[in-house]
């Protein structure tokens, strides 16, 4: 039974990984969009946030060392970083506009939205980019230091069972 759970640990869960980098994303976007608001401008280390905030979320279901929750690491921070953009649009529009964010939606839209949000894209955005893929990359793509522990007390006990 404890071998069939080791097993399972190890393959690590693609689903759980997809759903909570997810939530991640949503949350730290949220938190990237209020900390540019109150501040009036982005900051590049706010990238690095986003990139550690998702990769240690797809990291706790992750397999150890497997590229593939590396991969949903780096794509989910990078879609952290456009909706941190978009909802960035959104607030400073409802802020200036003194008008709620729901009508900002409704007046411009999802498209009209990302298009405000990419208006000034540059070779910097590029690069900050890159770094939070990198750093949701390299976070997502290995096992927690609790799975390795696991693993290790799984293996000495199983060498003690067949000594006895």
């Amino acid at each position: 039974m404890e071998n069939n759970e080791f097993l399972e640990e190890k393959k690590g869960n693609m689903v759980g990984a997809i759903v909570l980098g997810l939530v991640a994303a949503v949350v730290v976007a949220i938190i990237l969009a209020a900390i540019t608001i109150v501040r009036e401008k982005q900051s590049g280390a706010m990238v690095l946030f986003a990139g550690f905030g998702v990769g240690y979320a797809v990291k706790v279901f992750a397999a150890k060392d497997s590229l593939k929750f590396g991969v949903i690491g780096a794509l989910l921070s990078i879609f952290t970083c456009i909706l941190g953009s978009a909802f960035c649009v959104i607030g400073l529009f409802g802020h200036v506009a003194d008008t709620s964010y729901l009508d900002i939606i409704s007046k411009f839209g999802i498209s009209g939205i990302m298009k405000l949000a990419f208006l000034d894209f540059g070779f910097m955005d590029i690069i900050f980019y890159g770094i939070a893929a990198y750093a949701g990359f390299a976070i997502g793509c290995n096992a927690s230091d609790k799975q390795e522990e696991d693993t290790e007390k799984t293996e000495t006990s199983d060498e003690t069972s067949q000594e006895d």
